[in-house]
């Protein structure tokens, strides 16, 4: 189906209240479908669902009788209040859509943590990673290099040896 011959969708963005809160202006881009002055549109999201009529639409600054798709444009929604409508709310034609509250998903974790591939980060004195290495790999070699470098230090010290930095 064409995005012009689609029902009417318009994600929004901005919300302006006029004439002491009377009027309440909606902005944002239309996803799909077309808008005409005196078109009714519903109130989709956050537990809204209100029906209310076009009574202007601004497109370019201009005043225009039709929007369509992919136009940022403002509509005057008379009788809608600025605690009815909010950003992220979604305005389309009655009925195409409605609003959802809870979904389902599946997901998987990786094995031994963030970052982790899940191979053994072995602290074995000749214990080598493969040459692909993953984050954990990377942070093990770095551990075991300061490790080593601590057992230097110290058993140079024993030997009677003095060590500067």
């Amino acid at each position: 189906m064409n995005t012009a011959e689609a029902p009417f969708l318009l994600v929004v963005e901005d919300v302006f209240p006029l004439n002491q809160g009377r009027l309440v202006r909606v902005t944002g881009r239309i996803e799909r479908g077309r808008v005409r002055t005196a078109d009714e549109v519903q109130i989709v999201g956050f537990g809204a669902g209100a029906i209310t009529r076009v009574s202007r639409i601004d497109g370019c600054r201009q005043r225009v009788e039709e929007a369509h798709t992919g136009m940022n444009v403002g509509l005057l929604l008379p009788g809608a209040t600025t605690e009815a409508i909010e950003r992220g709310q979604v305005l389309a034609a009655p009925g195409s859509i409605g609003a959802h509250t809870a979904f389902r998903c599946g997901h998987r974790a990786a094995a031994g943590g963030p970052g982790r591939c899940g191979a053994a980060h072995r602290r074995e004195p000749g214990f080598l990673p493969p040459r692909r290495r993953c984050a954990g790999h990377t942070a093990w070699r770095h551990r075991t290099a300061r490790a080593n470098v601590h057992r230097r230090v110290t058993s140079q010290r024993d030997e009677g040896s003095v060590m500067r930095h």
